[in-house]
């Protein structure tokens, strides 16, 4: 019995000698695995992140008025941004303004009861550039409706061939109006800037034909205009450019700027024919929140409010002629004091002025004195992407003769301009409808109207 189950031992641990070599005993389940081995064995395996969701990019909202980026500006020259064609040496700018204005005159002459039709259309062109550092120009010229009949060549005729002269013949053209708005050279020979690139301090030198630096609003350019003409109240006491020169000293991104010059005096609001003496002029403007330009039109958007105030003074002493050129041994001072306050904040904007003018000669004890005034108001808002509304309205008045007996005169301008930009301004176009009051109370006369002007900027 014993040698038949001997050899079914020995198989049997043959069997499981073989198995052992195959496959490797469990542990015993009562024996846990080292820890340093589980380590080594098993790698922990960090969870994949999550995928971020795609976040689409907001839209660009169109630029509206209230976020539409501060212009830059050149002194008192708002109206040369985004030319047509700008070079460092050459800018070439411009602007179309044809008008329309019916007014209807109580207590006028029966042949200036009405007056209608386009005589105030106009267009300018404007070139500037740098044509050195620190060197740079300007040329604004004025091209108006009103048409001059000149004389362009005078000729000796003989008819009958004796040699004797029979006569002349005269030729004459029409050609429409040309005025110089601007025309000057400035250097810039101090300029001076901190590590963020601001201005700190710059002076300037001006020669030519500019604006004289009184009036806020006289400084303002043509195509800079909220109203489709200056109000009456400064054009009372000058009402254009002048030759002359001028210096300029500004401060802090020329939020304390001051200018004075002398002129000609040919842009005072007086006959000019008889009378020879300079114009003395100075202005001082103080913005302690960041400069505020001239500009008056959609272009004044801002961020964040502005305002400033200004004073201006013209001294003109001068002698007086009679027609046929001989002193008549008069002499006088004419001396004008005025003040500017002016308020932007986002499409709104805030502006008036006050004049006063004091005229003394040795002839008379008794001057001339005269005072004028005005205030006006718009505000800019978007209806559409390429659609803007800017009600506006102003007043102003003036009294003349205030040392003997005061004539009142009292003006209006209020309506509507309709803006469409372009990619480069916001006022490329503007679509203006007014009404114009006028009121001479102590002449028992007055005049209303309206106006529409189109403006076009390239």
């Amino acid at each position: 019995m014993s040698l038949r189950l001997a050899p079914f031992a020995l198989g049997g641990i043959v069997l499981v000698g073989s198995a052992s070599v195959a496959t490797a005993a469990p542990p015993a389940p009562d024996v846990p695995a080292p820890p340093d081995a589980a380590e080594e064995d098993v790698p922990e395996i960090e969870p994949e992140p999550e995928p971020e969701p795609e976040v689409e990019p907001e839209p660009v909202p169109a630029p509206t008025v209230a976020e539409a980026p501060a212009e830059a500006e050149e002194n008192d020259d708002d109206d040369d941004d985004e030319p047509v064609i700008k070079k460092k040496h050459l800018t070439i700018g411009g602007y179309l303004q044809p008008q329309y204005t019916y007014r209807v005159r109580r207590g006028a002459r029966p042949r200036d009861a009405r007056e209608f039709g386009a005589q105030q259309t106009r267009a300018g062109l404007i070139f500037s550039g740098e044509v050195v550092p620190r060197w740079t120009y300007r040329t604004h010229f004025v091209i108006g409706s009103a048409i001059t009949r000149v004389v362009t060549g005078v000729e000796d005729v003989d008819f009958e061939g004796d040699g004797a002269s029979d006569g002349l013949v005269v030729s004459r053209r029409f050609v429409p109006g040309v005025d110089i708005e601007q025309l000057w050279v400035n250097y810039k020979p101090v300029q001076v800037k901190n590590d963020d690139d601001r201005e700190l301090v710059a002076i300037d030198f001006r020669l030519g034909q500019m604006r004289v630096p009184f009036s806020k609003q006289n400084r303002t350019q043509n195509n800079s205009l909220l109203f489709p003409r200056r109000n009456q109240a400064v054009t009372s006491f000058i009402n254009s450019s002048d030759l002359g020169g001028m210096a300029s000293l500004s401060f802090i991104d020329e939020r304390i700027a001051i200018d004075g010059g002398v002129f000609n005096g040919t842009g005072l609001a007086v006959s000019q024919d008889n009378r020879r003496g300079p114009l003395w002029a100075a202005r001082a403007e103080f913005a302690p929140l960041g400069k505020v330009g001239s500009d008056e039109s959609a272009l004044e958007a801002r961020k964040r409010p502005l305002f400033s105030l200004g004073g201006g003074m013209l001294w003109s002493p001068y002698r007086l002629y009679d027609s046929a050129g001989n002193d008549t041994l008069t002499r006088a001072r004419d001396l004008l004091l005025g003040a500017s306050a002016k308020f932007v904040y986002y499409g709104l904007a805030l502006q008036g002025e006050f004049i006063r003018r004091q005229v003394t000669d040795n002839l008379s004890d008794r001057p001339f004195l005269s005072t004028g005034a005005y205030g006006q108001l718009s505000y800019i808002f978007g209806i559409k992407k390429k659609l803007y509304l800017g009600p506006a309205g102003n007043f102003g008045w003036t009294q003349s003769e205030q040392a003997v007996v005061g004539l009142d005169r009292y003006y209006t301008t209020d309506g509507l301009a309709i803006y469409i930009p372009n990619e480069k301004r916001l006022d490329a176009v503007r679509v203006s409808v007014f009404y114009q009051g006028e009121w001479l109370v102590d002449e028992g006369a007055s005049a209303q109207g309206g106006t529409m002007q189109v403006q076009v900027k390239f």
